[in-house]
Formats: structure tokens, sequence, C-alpha cells
């Protein structure tokens, strides 16, 4: 039986919107997506099984996902193509940066969806990285740096989003190589700081240092580590974890100081609430494969990732919850769907490597590759891999801050209320203050907002329309009794609309 919603509630909060776009390379997308300042959403695209003959692509929506526009494309051949793991953003001067490895030869599969070819340094071609940059919100774009990469190097991306400080960006970039022996593939994983130094004629010149600290390397066949690996800051501030993907399993996880330094070597994070039947034959716990973290509005840290599934579980994209600086994280068989209206979810054992990032209104957006455009689905609306289909994006967007407007005449009260945005333990307004307004009167004169309910998660104010398009611009900071992390929302409100 068909089951259709228009919204549909997790234990984090409430997805108000899922749309699939279909593949944008011609065959199974991988990449990221980051939310600008404006609202749209720009999305990065390679393919993931390296196939020959497939473009790199970016594309912006405006509408979450209901329609794409491409704004830049690296084209491919016969020898040629591009990967990459993730997109990142520059909020402080409005930078969208992408880098990505061109390979040119490289080969990894047999044949598409087939089997892994063996190891040979000597299949490596010539390959170069890219950094490309837009600063006009994803509409152009152009090659900040161009860099060889020596063999038998074949690729070269940042994963997920990293983290900006002062107006730099640090994140995770990796390069794929071999070990000493050159009969494994293997990752080493830096973190890459990349500066925008300022120019007389208001551009910017980007310093970018691609090997600023190391943090993982697979120069010998006994590391464990792969290539996802996630950057971000501690909820206190105090400095940074490091997550990194070795295979199959949960992550490994260490932590930094604040001049980026590790203070404490590399340790397995642990996954709760599988099932041992979920677990792979290795004994690497239960069958994660590609992942994304990123911090909600709680403080406390989200886990997407790509499931295999097995017989206890079925595949799917899942998500877990931390509240313990992704020491542990558990799952309570949370599943991303690929749409609501029907409701289905994919099989993720062609899809996975999630990206997600917050919208200036509090909305969470959820990328994940979902390989399974094409695909016919079961009896139970999960998509068949057999055979195997071409696939793109699933995009997923959560509620964030909701705003009510009860209008009478040219008068009217609006209400902001938290209690919507993604989280897992108690949130309340800190500080709600009138940034900009116009056509508008309010109240409260003074800006600061008081007239809050009795949980702490709304408030309200009146207005008066003074002139024409009015609107308000208000800042949300948001607390919580566990932890001290202070999240900064900032919501426009036209008033008309």
């Amino acid at each position: 039986m068909e089951r259709n919603y228009s919204t549909l509630q997790t234990r984090i909060g409430k997805i108000i919107q899922a749309e699939k776009i279909p593949s944008l390379t011609g065959a199974r997308d991988i990449g990221g997506a980051i939310v600008t300042r404006t609202g749209r959403i720009v999305i990065a695209a390679s393919i993931s099984d390296g196939e020959l003959n497939h473009p790199y692509k970016i594309v912006v929506t405006d509408d979450r996902g209901k329609s794409v526009r491409e704004v830049f494309s690296m084209p491919a051949s016969e020898k040629v193509t591009y990967h990459t793991l993730g997109i990142t953003y520059c909020r402080k001067h409005h930078v969208i940066v992408s880098l990505f490895g061109r390979n040119d030869g490289y080969v990894l599969l047999d044949r598409p969806y087939g089997e892994m070819l063996p190891v040979s340094p000597e299949r490596v071609g010539n390959n170069d990285s890219f950094l490309v940059i837009s600063r006009d919100d994803g509409e152009t774009w152009q090659v900040a740096k161009q860099l060889p990469l020596p063999k038998p190097q074949h690729s070269d991306s940042l994963m997920g989003s990293g983290v900006e400080v002062g107006g730099e960006l640090f994140f995770p970039h990796l390069i794929g190589t071999t070990n000493a022996y050159g009969n494994q593939w293997r990752f080493n994983i830096y973190l890459a700081r990349l500066r925008f130094i300022p120019k007389k004629d208001g551009s910017f010149e980007c310093d970018y240092d691609p090997q600023f600290r190391t943090i993982a390397t697979n120069s010998d066949e006994d590391v464990p580590f792969s290539c996802e690996t996630i950057y971000l800051s501690k909820v206190d501030g105090s400095g940074y974890i490091a997550f990194v993907r070795n295979g199959i399993g949960a992550p490994y996880r260490r932590e930094y100081d604040l001049n980026h330094n590790p203070i404490c070597e590399f340790e397995r994070c642990r996954a709760v609430g599988f099932d041992k039947r979920d677990y792979d034959h290795g004994h690497n716990g239960p069958k994660l494969i590609a992942f994304g973290v990123i911090r909600m509005a709680d403080g406390n840290l989200l886990y997407s990732s790509r499931f295999d599934g097995t017989e206890h579980h079925r595949p799917g994209d899942i998500f877990m919850t931390s509240t313990d600086e992704g020491k542990t994280w558990v799952f309570a068989d949370d599943y991303i769907p690929w749409t609501i209206s029907p409701l289905e979810f994919s099989n993720a054992g062609n899809g996975g490597n999630p990206q997600m990032d917050y919208a200036s209104d509090g909305t969470l957006v959820h990328l994940t590759s979902e390989g399974c455009i094409g695909g016919k689905l079961d009896s139970e609306g999960h998509v068949s891999l057999d055979p195997p289909p071409k696939g793109g994006y699933a995009l997923c967007c959560f509620e964030g801050i909701t705003v009510r407007n009860e209008k009478s005449g040219d008068s009217g009260t609006i209400t902001i209320d938290i209690s919507t945005i993604t989280r897992i333990e108690k949130l309340f307004l800190a500080r709600i203050t009138i940034v900009e307004r116009e056509g508008i009167e309010t109240e409260d004169e003074n800006e600061n907002l008081h007239k809050r309910s009795a949980d702490g998660t709304q408030v309200s104010f009146a207005y008066k329309k003074v002139g024409p398009t009015p609107f308000v611009c208000v800042k949300v900071v948001l607390a919580n009794t566990t932890n001290p992390y202070r999240p900064i929302f900032n919501l426009r409100i036209n008033i008309d609309e």
C-alpha cells in the first residue's frame, strides 16, 4: 500500500521536503552540498566508482532541490574523470570553495559497478588537483589553483565542509596513493588551510596550503584508515575533532588543540543500538560505510551514514546521535527517506557519502548520493539493485525555526518558535534581536525582544506597517542547559508574504 506524507517526523526533527535530483554526471553521483547565507544550496558532483568519461559539475538550487541549474562543469573524455567528496563555504567572505582531482587514465573497476582491479601504480596517469571558487553566490566560478599530483597519486579532494576560523578555512584534504609496497590503495589525509587575502580591487588572493597539518597517513599497510574524514570544532571551543573512516564500521576519533596539533591517539568510536547480526565478518562493528557529521543546534552531534544492511536491518541511509562529542553513537532505527510522497527508502548499497549544512533559518539540509534513479521498487518500497541503477542525489530538508504572522489590517503579531529545529535535547532562546527593519514599526524600540513563552522556545512581537515592502531581520541566539554551544541564526521576515 502506497504511503504519502506531507512531512515525516523523526526523533531529531521533522523532514518537511525530500527531493530526488537526477544524475548530474551520468553515473552514481558523489560530492556534497553547502547552504549560503542567501539560502541557496550549492551542490558539487563527481562520480564515485572510478569510471572514466564522466564530468565534474556544480549546480545550484533556490527551491531546495525541486529544480537545479548547472553553473560550472569540467568536461571528461574517454581517459579523464574527476573525483570529490565535498564542498565548503566561507561565510565571512561569502566565498564558496570546491576542490577536486582530475584523473587521467586511472581505472578503479573493471566495469561500472564491477569488480575492483588489482592495485597497480602503473595504471595511474598524469593527474591534477583543482581549487575553484565563487564569489557571487555560486553564479560564476574560476580556477584559483591547479596543482599536479605526482605519481602514484590519483585523487585529490576535500571531505565535508571543515571549519571556518576568522575567515580562514580548514578542511580535510585527502590524496589517493598506495602503501609503501605499492600493493594496496591508500589515502594520505591532510588538513588543508585556505586564506583569503584582500586585494585593492576588492577581490581576494587565495593562499592555499594543501598539507598544513597531517591527520592520518596510509604509507604502511597495517594502518586502517580509508578516506572519508570529518573535521569540526569542539563544543566548548577548546580545539577540534577529526573522525576518520576505516573502511567498514564506526570511524576513528582524534582530538586536536587550537593550533590543529593532535593531543591524543586515534581511538575507535562506539556505535550502539545495532544487533550483533548487523556486524561485518571482520568484527569492525555495524556495516557503516561513507558518512558525514554535523553539530546540531543543541550542541550534540549528528552522524549520517550509508548502511549496507543485514538480515536484521534493511539497508539505507541512516543517522545516529552523540552526546559525548562522538565517542559513542546511538542508532534507534533512524533512516533518511528517498521521498516522503510517496514514502520510499533507498537501498544504500550503491549510495551514501552524505553531507549536511544549516541554512540561516535553522533548516538542516541533508544530501546523499542515492544511487536509485531508474531503479525498480520492491514490495516494501525499497529500490532493487538487480540490475544496479544509475543515480543522482536525494536531498532532504529538516524543519528549522518556524515563523507565524497573525495579520489584522496593517497591524499584526509575529511569533518565532525554535522548538521545531533539529535537536535531541531541550533548547531555549538566549537572545533575540531585531537587526534591521523597513516599512514597519515594532513595540520593542530597544530592538531586544523579551515577550517569551514560559518554556523559552517562543517569542512574539507586535508590528504596524508604515511603508511598502515591509520586512524585519532578526538575529536568534540559542542555548541549552548541558553544554556551552550557542548557535546563531538569522531570519528575514517579509511581512506581506
